[in-house]
């Protein structure tokens, strides 16, 4: 719910046949920029008789637009877009009536995408970017297997439901300020707190908000954002991937012993499941799994040493990592009043 007189736009884009006929015209969003780089776009989803905006679209990082920089922040969601929705319409000079205001505090609209973000603190950089690189090669969800760009690890990225991001979240501060990306100055601690910390997004998308009844906001009320992330993040995988040097005590620890031949397939740097019928491969990986060997996932190479890593699950059942104690109360952290 949003109050705007007129239309809410950055102009349209249209659609014409080759006879002139307008085919179809979308509304382009409007980019609205908060106090420092972060932006909310917005467009004009209903109007009433009079042609003035009641619904509205708004997409983007509230808490980036509201204190400059996503290093941390709150994760009282409806709080979160209450505090939004009074900052853009201040911005627009479109005060909200008090009707559609309350109807933004009660929580009467829909998310079709929420963003949990938490970070685990390591000992350095490198420590950070040697534990991505195993998760590279050695985690995965149900459906899928990690995909690596850089040093940046996504876990079922081409589910429609939801996924998973890793980085090292220094690496990426140190490259947005090269490219100076960003108005708020941070200072030099908080730079150097930021360097050993691991960032892990969950991403829960449209049809994942449906199926949990959380695409309607105020069911957000009963929910406690950390532990939604923790239970998604129960369902990745991670096995330490060690080649066996005794073949002959593996066969015979194993059944069925035809596991072997696949085991040395796998180790061998083939793609196993595209090599075996679907209920075998299944039978061989889970005789496999019982000694630490996963050949759903790439095998490790025989010439390459891997850095050491905390096992994943290890990680994720510790706290987030802790704001240093002089943040709360500065600029640098944006505490939404309770509106809501």
């Amino acid at each position: 719910p949003f109050f705007y007189p007129g239309i809410i736009s950055d102009g349209e884009v249209v659609s014409v046949t080759r006879d002139g006929e307008v085919e179809y015209a979308v509304i382009k969003r409007l980019s609205v920029r908060g106090s420092y780089d972060g932006a909310i776009t917005l467009r004009t989803v209903e109007v009433d008789a009079d042609g003035n905006t009641i619904l509205a679209e708004l997409s983007g990082n509230p808490v980036k637009f509201l204190q400059g920089h996503n290093l941390f922040g709150s994760d009282d969601l409806l709080n979160l877009v209450a505090e939004t929705v009074l900052r853009v319409s201040e911005i627009l000079e479109a005060p909200q009536p008090d009707h559609v205001f309350k109807m933004v505090r009660m929580g009467d609209y829909t998310l079709s995408r929420v963003d949990i973000n938490r970070m685990f603190a390591l000992g350095s950089r490198a420590e950070v970017l040697a534990y991505l690189y195993t998760m590279s090669t050695s985690t995965r969800t149900r459906s899928q297997g990690p995909v690596t760009k850089g040093h940046t690890v996504y876990l079922n990225k081409d589910s429609r439901r939801w996924t998973f991001k890793f980085y090292s979240k220094g690496q990426e501060a140190a490259l947005k300020r090269n490219r100076k990306q960003g108005t708020l100055d941070l200072p030099e601690n908080l730079k150097e707190w930021v360097d050993s910390m691991l960032r892990a997004e969950l991403t829960l998308k449209s049809n994942e908000l449906r199926e949990l009844s959380l695409h309607a906001a105020f069911n957000w009320r009963a929910v406690e954002a950390f532990d939604l992330f923790a239970h998604y993040a129960e369902r990745i995988e991670m096995s330490a991937q060690k080649p066996i040097s005794d073949l002959s005590e593996l066969m015979q620890k194993l059944n069925p012993k035809a596991a072997v031949s696949s085991y040395q397939l796998w180790a061998d740097g083939h793609d196993v499941r595209q090599m075996l019928p679907k209920n075998t491969f299944y039978r061989h990986r889970r005789a496999l799994l019982e000694h630490g060997i996963d050949i759903s996932m790439p095998a490790p190479s025989r010439d390459e040493k891997q850095p050491e890593a905390v096992p994943l699950c290890k990680t994720l059942e510790l706290k987030p990592a802790t704001l240093p104690h002089w943040v709360p109360g500065t600029e640098y952290l944006f505490e939404p009043r309770k509106l809501c």
